[in-house]
């Protein structure tokens, strides 16, 4: 059965193949952008690593970890489109002159974590591969509340942070084996994408983690070096986004796993920035506030 999917022409949606002309079109205009194919997906689709500045010690953000989320892709290669432009202009971003900024700093963006997950939900169980006749039957009513990559492993829950205290709370709800949502997989780290991430962090150093997510207009705050230096950030960041400061309230679908793994791994904050939808409503603020996390 085919997808089921909303259009909004609003510069913010689009496919895998249009994520891929553009970060291609961006590698060739601006020379001095680091646009590598940093893995690929079961599917053998590009997970796109693109750096700006001093990539050692670098703000990681990530981009459509779940396959609902893809207006996520599309908004942070706005972002890293307008700081090329800032940064090969020599002007400023949202008031920073960023070739000032990149000196001592830099960003790595994975623009979308989970491409097989985001065109299973565009174009259905044949954007699977080799894994449709899986996809078919682990949603066969349609896609269009598809989380998973292709091998039905939610990358939310696939990484290692209280992975027996997940596994637990899968079995309590019957998610028990793969899914369109909400399984992680065999083992931690099972997954191409999340290791993906996972081995970005080891080799940069990352500093902070930022997720960017769908959600209920909120930002999601864990962990950090301090208490006192994370709620700072945290109040910087909210002032920015205007996004408010929430809570988990320990449903399932709450679980922000590279964010929760970052921080228990590293002792470093992790955000997640969730809008209810990317818009040019919207962007300035989830613009400035992106920008902010890279100097942090």
């Amino acid at each position: 059965m085919k997808a089921v999917v909303k259009t909004e022409e609003k510069g913010f949606c689009g496919d895998y193949a249009d994520m891929r002309r553009k970060v291609y079109a961006l590698k060739e205009k601006y020379p001095f952008a680091c646009c590598t194919v940093g893995a690929r997906s079961w599917g053998g689709r590009a997970i796109f690593t693109l750096g700006l500045g001093q990539t050692q010690g670098a703000t990681l953000y990530t981009g459509c970890v779940n396959a609902c989320d893809g207006e996520t892709a599309f908004a942070l290669l706005r972002l890293y489109e307008n700081m090329c432009r800032a940064v090969d202009g020599g002007g400023k971003l949202c008031g920073i002159k960023l070739n000032e900024i990149f000196k001592s700093r830099g960003v790595i963006i994975v623009p979308c974590v989970n491409p097989d997950g985001m065109e299973i939900r565009r174009c259905g169980a044949v954007a699977a591969g080799c894994y449709a006749g899986l996809a078919q039957r682990l949603s066969p009513d349609g896609f269009e509340n598809w989380r998973a990559n292709a091998a039905g492993v939610d990358l939310s829950r696939n990484t290692s942070d209280n992975w027996r205290r997940l596994k637990e709370t899968e079995r309590s709800v019957g998610y028990t084996s793969p899914g369109a949502r909400f399984y992680g997989g065999k083992t931690c780290f099972s997954e191409p994408e999340s290791r993906a991430v996972a081995s970005l962090c080891r080799k940069y150093g990352v500093r902070h983690i930022v997720d960017v997510r769908r959600g209920n207009n909120a930002l999601y705050v864990t962990g950090g070096e301090c208490e006192e230096k994370g709620a700072l950030m945290a109040k910087i960041l909210r002032l920015c986004s205007g996004l408010e400061k929430a809570e988990r309230s320990g449903a399932l679908d709450e679980e922000r796993g590279f964010c929760d793994w970052f921080a228990a791994e590293y002792g470093r904050a992790a955000f997640s920035l969730e809008y209810e939808e990317y818009c040019v409503k919207n962007y300035p603020s989830f613009e400035e506030a992106a920008v902010v996390a890279a100097i942090m």
